[in-house]
């Protein structure tokens, strides 16, 4: 980065916990912000300035005279809006922070401010509430650490497998790529759905198909998401090898297993104590949980109200989620009839399916000339 990144930010808000309301003493400050680069970051070979974070020994709240070891993340605009316009959660709610946690508000950020509705759709519904869901996966796997350790590394052997592979990374791969793309085929070419549409539908795929080889087999061992399912359908249409198609089944649940293991030695490794503690004590993870209540709740609103509510009303009772409040049953509960339900929501809301790129595109371009070329 060849230019100094505070003289053209045009944009830093408070974020997070302390944005929500729903902080403590001990809360960290997250910042997140919005700039614009010189021209010759656009325009000729220099690098192209995408976002700065606090990494790597890069202190930017230093830059920024904020709080020592705030978190800080500055976006390149036209990225911002990329993500923005996807609804993108994390991303989004800038733009509806509250102005008493503005820090740095350009005269050129009243253009994007006055528009900030034109960012919200539909894709709401499926950023939101997947992103909320992929919390209450980490919850489950985290849950699964506590009451079931993985006591032993994953041998080959123990799969049937020589120490040797049989199957080349190519072969491997090969075959991945087949069933990647049968996966595409059968639920992404579907020319007269949406794109909001199209991810929900996938989304929704992997649960479908689970209940539904359950009940066909009565059984536990059933195929766990949709590329299994493809797997075991189309594999045979394009291998003709029985021990090929033998080892690769074989090496395909041997590498989930080393991938477990593998996760699970990571999160022995950066797990944080205290809040492991609270995973003991409770049974499940009380932070994610606080974000999978915020995060469904939030995507209501959109839908519902056409706007998003960072500074949380119901912040109290986030607090309380995270302390404890509600039991893991309360929790699973609540998510899963929250995510169906929000079907209904997302059906009947007023937004539209897509956010208004060419409002959006307009006034970012013209920010961007103003900013550079005036």
């Amino acid at each position: 980065m060849n230019f100094n990144l505070k003289e053209h930010t045009v944009f830093l808000t408070l974020s997070g916990s302390r944005a929500y309301g729903t902080h403590t003493h001990e809360s960290d400050y997250d910042y997140r912000g919005i700039a614009i680069p010189p021209a010759d970051s656009y325009i000729g070979l220099n690098p192209r300035f995408e976002n700065a974070v606090d990494n790597n020994g890069t202190n930017l709240w230093k830059e920024f005279d904020l709080q020592e070891d705030s978190d800080v993340q500055i976006f390149e605009l036209t990225k911002f809006a990329r993500l923005a316009v996807e609804c993108n959660p994390s991303v989004i709610e800038v733009l509806f922070t509250d102005p008493s946690t503005h820090l740095i508000c350009d005269k050129l950020m009243k253009k994007i401010l006055d528009i900030k509705e034109s960012f919200l759709s539909k894709q709401a519904r499926p950023r939101f509430s997947g992103y909320a869901l992929s919390q209450l996966n980490r919850i489950r796997l985290h849950r699964r650490y506590i009451l079931n350790p993985i006591t032993k590394k994953p041998e080959r052997a123990s799969f049937g497998l020589p120490e040797n592979k049989l199957i080349s990374v190519d072969q491997l791969g090969a075959a991945e790529s087949i069933i990647d793309k049968k996966v595409n085929d059968l639920i992404l070419d579907i020319n007269d759905l949406t794109e909001d549409v199209k991810i929900i539908l996938k989304n929704g795929m992997d649960d479908i198909l689970k209940k539904t080889w359950k009940a066909i087999n009565n059984e536990k061992n059933y195929p766990s998401n949709v590329k299994d399912l493809i797997f075991n359908e189309f594999a045979n249409e394009q291998f003709d090898n029985e021990n090929f198609l033998i080892y690769l089944a074989q090496e395909r649940k041997y590498n989930q297993a080393k991938k477990d293991w593998d996760n699970y030695q990571h999160w022995l490794k950066t797990r944080n104590v205290k809040r492991l503690q609270d995973e003991i004590n409770f049974g499940f993870d009380l932070k994610h949980a606080t974000h999978l209540v915020r995060l469904l709740r939030m995507c209501r609103e959109i839908l519902e109200t056409g706007t998003v509510n960072v500074l949380r009303p119901d912040a109290e009772e986030l607090i309380s989620i995270r302390n404890g409040a509600w039991t893991y049953d309360q929790l699973v509960e609540f998510a899963e009839n929250e995510d169906e339900a929000l079907k209904d929501v997302c059906k009947n809301s007023k937004l539209p399916n897509k956010a208004d790129h060419d409002k959006i595109h307009n006034i970012i371009f013209n920010m961007i000339a103003e900013r550079n070329f005036k």
